[in-house]
């Protein structure tokens, strides 16, 4: 590992050419292409493919960007005859841009491997085709998932983005260390777009045996071995054998011109199977006998007893089916059909209930899209306002406040002047007083908010008052008041000032040497809390055994009051509080906002937030793993993406089987269509 100071970025601003890309007024869109291997071994050649879907992920954390997810990226570039060369000219990136609706694109290559790895990459603008900037990274192969985060980063600062201390957080995590899990996982991923999916499974699990924590080697295995099992059981056929068989018939009856009345005897055999119904074999038969236009005399018999049109059956079981598949706008389409041309038929009670509720469900999911932009302002709200109040770190407190307080300028006008003051009191305690002199000025030219500013004002006298009274102390108990004002303002380096002198003067006042408690907490660094904490605790053992003889009786009291007080201990207690509430913003944060978009009906937006819950934090307390991916599948199905869904609740089922949430996935796989 190198050292934790490296400055990631230095050697590649120095190295980017032309001028910064300048914002546009919305989120740049931005695609990533295979980056091409110029080391003359073609054994390297899928590296380029795990390089830029690496890529493609960590500048997907950039909430000011948007991705071209990989799929669209190999559909593009097998339009245009591309997909054995990614770094191409600037023209004809310009083209794959256009085709991939982006407005930047990224092209590059890797001119080495052993023992360094050189990466070359540029920015070509769509519109115009100009290559914008150029970068080149180099460092050990053992550091490549540095060399990556460096170029993530220098792609981020070329296109013209502000990245956030979250998002930078993000970023810095790591997948994996290991160049052989990276390598396998590459040599994957360009299996799977082969279609060779056995060679992909066994090079995923490689990969994982290289470095068994790499997820995105893990996700895909999962994914993939759920499409084995589906093609092993349907042996390579999109339908069941039977339903082929079926098919093939109708089309021969269709080809001969009947006899019709052969239709009933064919579809009867699976009409009423449990195995088949909601699935798209049921769907598939009975569209194609409403493509056949059978006359109105053909019928069948559904009971005993109970004749049947086989058009009326057909236009059911295909808007039924549609309905299960997640079809919704066919499942509409062909209810409507049934009811409008038989209004009498005996299903088209529950026909006409299942087009209300549809179209209620599509209602509430257009008037929920407008509350969108409103959910996402209030969880970007919700996520500044946790570290504001939670935050122990100055500088990175107030940021948080201030972005709270600027996220809070819509408010009413009685939330906002609660937030103002809530912001402004953590602002008090940031570096040097220049939180709260941000906070002043955000708030000075406001009338409605004259208690607040009043507030702020008052704050900024005291600390500016502290000062003075901490260098005209005439004991160790105004020295001591003194020195916990400035804390309380922020003025650390006056702080660290008066308690020098403060101890100069007064070395065995207990609460003094509190007080250098207080500012090591007060700074945020737990192992600086703990020191000055043990120092403490030194200089108390130090006065108790000279108390057994007898000596320093007045300064033991002292000492004792003190520890009564459990100054010490509380403060540096609720530092480690802090810290591990601080772990829990961003969870806490994408649970509200997948629970509002649930809410609003906005169904995929909210399977999307669930899933990066259970896998970016499966041991959230609020939600394990299990059941945010249990309420993805759920807001999937919801959302009418039974694929999906079905997927989700079978990694539910196998990871989790022994939880409620497992149970529950595995009885919904049993329902769900294949």
């Amino acid at each position: 590992m190198p050292p934790p100071g490296r400055r990631l970025l230095a050697p590649l601003l120095a190295l980017a050419l032309g001028l910064p890309i300048p914002a546009s007024a919305g989120s740049p869109t931005i695609a990533v292409t295979y980056f091409d291997n110029n080391t003359g071994d073609p054994a390297n050649d899928a590296l380029g493919r795990g390089l830029a879907d690496m890529l493609i992920t960590d500048l997907a954390q950039l909430s000011t960007l948007r991705l071209v997810e990989r799929a669209r990226l190999n559909e593009v570039l097998a339009e245009l005859e591309l997909a054995d060369s990614a770094f191409v000219d600037p023209a004809t990136a310009a083209t794959m841009g256009r085709g991939l609706g982006a407005s930047l694109i990224v092209t590059g290559s890797f001119v080495a491997i052993h023992p360094q790895m050189r990466i070359d990459a540029r920015v070509v603008d769509v519109a115009t085709g100009e290559v914008l900037a150029s970068t080149e990274v180099t460092g050990p192969t053992d550091e490549f998932f540095l060399l990556e985060k460096e170029l993530a980063m220098a792609i981020a600062e070329q296109a013209g983005v502000e990245v956030s201390f979250r998002e930078q957080a993000r970023l810095g995590q790591v997948a994996t260390e290991s160049f052989g899990a990276f390598s396998a996982w590459s040599e994957g991923l360009e299996a799977l777009d082969r279609g060779a999916l056995e060679e992909a499974r066994a090079e995923l699990e490689a990969s994982l045996q290289h470095d068994e924590r790499f997820a995105p080697a893990s996700q895909l295995l999962v994914d993939l071995q759920l499409r084995l099992v589906e093609y092993g059981e349907q042996r390579g056929e999109l339908l069941a054998a039977r339903t082929v068989e079926v098919l093939a018939r109708l089309d021969a009856i269709a080809a001969a011109g009947g006899p019709y009345d052969e239709v009933p005897a064919v579809v009867d055999v699976i009409a009423l199977s449990s195995d088949v119904q909601a699935t798209r074999d049921g769907n598939a038969i009975a569209r194609r006998i409403l493509d056949m236009e059978l006359p109105e005399t053909v019928q069948m018999e559904l009971l005993p007893g109970k004749r049947l049109v086989m058009n009326e059956w057909a236009l059911w079981w295909t808007a039924h089916t549609s309905m299960m598949l997640g079809q919704r706008a066919e499942a509409l389409t062909y209810g409507e059909a049934l009811l409008q041309r038989y209004p009498t038929s005996m299903y088209a009670s529950g026909v006409n209930t299942m087009m209300q509720t549809l179209t209620q469900a599509l209602q509430q999911q257009e008037q929920g899209r407008a509350e969108v932009p409103a959910i996402r302002s209030a969880a970007a709200r919700l996520g500044q306002e946790l570290r504001c109040r939670r935050e122990p770190r100055p500088e990175a407190r107030r940021e948080a406040c201030l972005g709270w307080l600027r996220l809070g300028e819509g408010l009413e006008e009685q939330e906002r002047s609660q937030v103002i003051r809530t912001a402004a009191m953590r602002l008090r305690e940031s570096a040097d007083g220049a939180g709260l002199d941000q906070a002043l000025a955000l708030v000075v030219d406001d009338e409605k908010l004259i208690d607040a500013r009043e507030d702020v004002r008052r704050w900024q006298t005291d600390a500016e008052g502290a000062a003075a009274r901490a260098a005209d102390a005439g004991d160790a108990r105004g020295a001591r008041d003194a020195i916990d004002d400035l804390i309380g303002a922020g003025r650390r380096d006056e702080a660290h000032a008066a308690l020098d002198e403060a101890l100069r003067r007064w070395s065995d006042d207990p609460d003094l040497r509190a007080s250098a408690v207080s500012l090591a907490v007060s700074t945020g660094d737990l192992e600086a809390a703990e020191s000055a904490q043990s120092a403490w605790s030194e200089r108390w053992a130090a006065h108790e055994a000279a108390d057994e003889e007898g000596d320093a009786a007045e300064a033991l009291a002292r000492y004792r009051d003190a520890a009564a007080s459990d100054r010490v201990t509380r403060s540096v207690d609720s530092l480690r509080d802090h810290l591990a509430e601080l772990a829990d913003v961003e969870p806490e944060v994408l649970y509200r906002l997948a629970r509002d978009l649930q809410n609003a009906h906005q169904y995929a937006e909210a399977a999307v937030e669930w899933e990066r819950l259970g896998r970016d934090f499966p041991g959230f307390r609020s939600h394990d793993a299990s059941q945010s991916l249990w309420y993805a599948a759920a807001a999937w199905h919801s959302a009418g993406d039974v694929q999906r869904a079905r997927g989700l609740y079978v990694e539910v089922a196998e990871r989790y089987g022994d939880t409620p949430s497992g149970e529950s996935a595995r009885i919904m796989v049993q329902t769900l269509p294949r």
